[in-house]
């Protein structure tokens, strides 16, 4: 049987130019670079590194997420979206219904993660971290596309899950590259993916006008003011900066 290999599978030029498109708080929303730094290609790297340090996910094939900004749903930070029936099939189990197919970089989507508003405007980096082990713990173990009841939850705020994850997230931290984090901590203009046509959680098969295939024509890069609330995370990142980046024990910023 192989190993699980616990090594990040993110490339060390990579997270320079990460750290250097994202600055820390003492310079907030002066970014270095001409280009505003793309916020989701950020979170791209960063889902691929807790991926690659969290055994828990090690299911998870992080280049068949999609992750884009959506419009508000609530109170909501995001939602993971699946591609799939919760059979696994692609058609309703009376024929009635399908799930549209999204292919992103050549490759079939398993798993759309929208960010929503709150989660770009109105959270510190301790909620953002939070946000994104709770949408990869919705994912399947055989990761299918489907979300099955084991790894949803109940309505309300007292269902164990967010406690379920909380191990995960305080573990990671202890070991996570402060320049895969820096970009949870800015403030100012990003550019992040947006739907130009969003996907349909459904469609009827009997419409022969339904577009059953979305990919990289549907998405834009737009710019985002991206605000982060202070916390004792965002502050640890910005000393960080200077060498001495020491994870906060509590996890509780919201």
């Amino acid at each position: 049987m192989m190993a699980y290999s616990m090594k990040p599978q993110v490339a060390p030029a990579l997270i320079a130019v990460l750290a250097a498109g994202f600055v820390p708080t003492a310079h907030a929303g002066k970014c270095p670079c001409e280009d505003r730094p793309d916020f989701t290609a950020a979170i791209d790297s960063l889902a691929a590194d807790i991926v690659a340090r969290t055994p828990e996910f090690k299911h998870i094939d992080t280049s068949r997420i999609l992750f884009v900004a959506a419009d508000a749903r609530h109170a909501s930070r995001a939602t993971t979206r699946p591609t799939r029936f919760p059979d696994g099939a692609k058609t309703s189990a009376d024929g009635k219904w399908a799930r549209p197919t999204t292919v992103w970089n050549g490759k079939e989507v398993a798993y759309i993660v929208e960010l929503r508003p709150r989660f770009l405007r109105r959270s510190t980096v301790e909620a953002r971290i939070k946000t994104l082990f709770h949408e990869l713990r919705h994912m399947s173990p055989s990761f299918d596309g489907t979300i099955p009841d084991g790894n949803s939850h109940k309505r309300g705020p007292d269902d164990g899950f967010d406690a379920s994850i909380r191990p995960f997230v305080k573990r990671y931290l202890a070991q996570a590259n402060p320049a895969l984090l820096m970009p949870l901590a800015f403030d100012g203009e990003v550019m992040v993916r947006q739907w130009l046509e969003r996907p349909p959680n459904k469609f009827l098969t009997g419409r022969k006008d339904a577009k059953r295939r979305y990919g990289h024509a549907d998405v834009f890069l737009g710019p985002v003011e991206l605000l982060t609330s202070d916390s004792a995370l965002k502050r640890a990142l910005g000393a960080g900066a200077k060498g001495k980046f020491e994870p906060p024990v509590d996890l509780d910023g919201d």
